[in-house]
């Protein structure tokens, strides 16, 4: 069997709820990217049970929320891609029409309103440790 990076344990979780946790992404090419990862292995969307998907609608919502608050995208690309890691995932994507700055750096979405094509771009520990505490206190 083939070890789950995802089960392994995740870096930079945001939150941790009964079935889903908000994990942020360490590539931060679209700032505030982050993840709602299914707290129990399963590699089939399609094989969520009913309590797993309300959850996920409350938690999606929540994490859009904070985001909002803190960051306010101008839009979300919302992805299960699930190639890397097969482990049931979703990718929350903020867009953004104009420049962000977090902690004195610049963020920019240069494909806004297309495909994302940006090159990764990896925060620095403790800027996305403020970011993840940033988001946290937002969560409700």
């Amino acid at each position: 069997m083939i070890e789950c990076s995802l089960c392994s344990g995740v870096a930079w979780r945001v939150a941790q709820g009964l079935y889903w946790s908000t994990v942020l992404n360490r590539d931060q090419r679209l700032l505030g990217k982050s993840m709602l990862v299914l707290n129990r292995h399963s590699e089939d969307v399609t094989g969520l049970t009913d309590d797993e998907w309300l959850s996920l609608r409350r938690d999606l919502a929540a994490t859009k929320r904070a985001l909002d608050e803190l960051l306010q995208p101008d839009h979300y690309n919302l992805l299960f891609l699930m190639n890397v890691d097969r482990h049931v995932h979703l990718h929350i994507w903020p867009r953004y029409r104009s420049r962000r700055t977090w902690q004195g750096m610049d963020y920019e979405d240069p494909d806004f309103g297309s495909q994302c094509n940006a090159s990764p771009r990896t925060m620095k520990d403790e800027d996305l440790e403020q970011l993840r505490t940033a988001l946290h206190e937002r969560l409700r």
